[in-house]
């Protein structure tokens, strides 16, 4: 339901831009650079105002759930979870990829953050001479390795789907270390949100050339996400989310910002190309049984090879 919602305001962000004006005048004229800044900057500042809301909700359902461990808080602190990561998610189209990297990093390494079974004593958790505090899970992230992560969106995901809840109803020492760590992870995360809602410009002016780029850029992002398979993981939401990602990057490139009107003036050809590419991809339907042979993931991956291409075809031709 929130996905539905969730993309029915980015449409309607397209048509209320649209409101008002002589079609003729519409069909043939694009977007000037101001324009699209305006655009950008303003489903920037919503979508992170709506990101932070879902943060905070998130944060006080991980507190609820660490105060009174029972299975129906459980249940409310995962599905919370999945709606605030969807909602950053739908951010990123918007940002610079290095900006947001202790919200959202993944493939996480649990062994750096806590005891495995063959490794009892392993992780930030267990290290009692490290205090758990802010500034070292700061220090800690990303120390020596991008996948020893112990910021995010992910290290929740990590306690709140995959880690065994028996963890955090024991008497041992390692238990209020370890919900400390989880408690702490859900406020810094609202903080790292809120500090990209503060950073947004007054204005700017954004060409067609630019948001092409920032398309490109994502594809090949959601290219390694679909091979890698390891986004979203633990929550089981892998073919979700990419799904929900491929669905907001055809609304902003048919819609919002009508990059579509923009290929088909400068390339026809590959206008049609890209038209046909997005509307084949979100055919696709998720596979419900994953021992299928033709599995989403699988199918998916020669289609955004494709369209990477396309994409760096267009690049180079419109810098001729």
């Amino acid at each position: 339901m929130n996905q539905k919602i969730s993309i029915m305001i980015l449409l309607s962000v397209f048509l209320v831009n649209s409101c008002g004006k002589d079609p003729s005048t519409k069909e043939n004229k694009l977007m000037s650079s101001q324009k699209i800044g305006d655009i950008f900057l303003s489903e920037k500042t919503r979508l992170l105002l709506e990101a932070k809301k879902e943060a905070e909700r998130l944060s006080q359902t991980t507190k609820n759930y660490l105060e009174n461990r029972t299975e129906e808080n459980l249940l409310i602190w995962q599905k919370n979870w999945i709606s605030a990561h969807q909602s950053f998610i739908e951010t990123t189209f918007l940002l610079n990829s290095e900006n947001y990297s202790k919200i959202e990093s993944w493939p996480i390494t649990p062994g750096f953050l806590d005891s495995l079974e063959d490794y009892p004593y392993s992780g930030i958790v267990n290290d009692t001479a490290i205090e758990i505090s802010p500034q070292v899970l700061e220090d800690q992230h990303m120390i020596t390795d991008p996948s020893e992560i112990s910021l995010g969106f992910h290290v929740l995901e990590y306690y709140a789907f995959e880690r065994n809840q028996i963890d955090l109803n024991t008497s041992k020492e390692s238990e209020p270390r370890r919900r400390k760590l989880i408690a702490l992870t859900s406020d810094m995360l609202v903080k790292e949100i809120s500090k990209l809602g503060t950073a947004i410009p007054k204005s700017a002016d954004i060409s067609y050339p630019d948001l092409i780029a920032t398309i490109k850029e994502k594809v090949e992002l959601l290219y390694f996400e679909v091979r890698s398979g390891e986004h979203s993981k633990f929550s089981n939401n892998t073919e979700k989310i990419i799904r929900f990602e491929l669905e907001v990057l055809n609304i902003l490139v048919n819609d919002t910002f009508e990059i579509n009107k923009y290929i088909y003036e400068a390339s026809p050809e590959l206008g049609e190309q890209l038209t046909y590419l997005l509307e084949d991809i979100l055919e696709e339907n998720i596979t419900e049984n994953s021992t299928n042979e033709s599995r989403y993931l699988d199918r998916l991956i020669p289609k955004l090879l494709e369209l990477q291409e396309i994409l760096i075809e267009l690049e180079i031709y419109i810098s001729k």
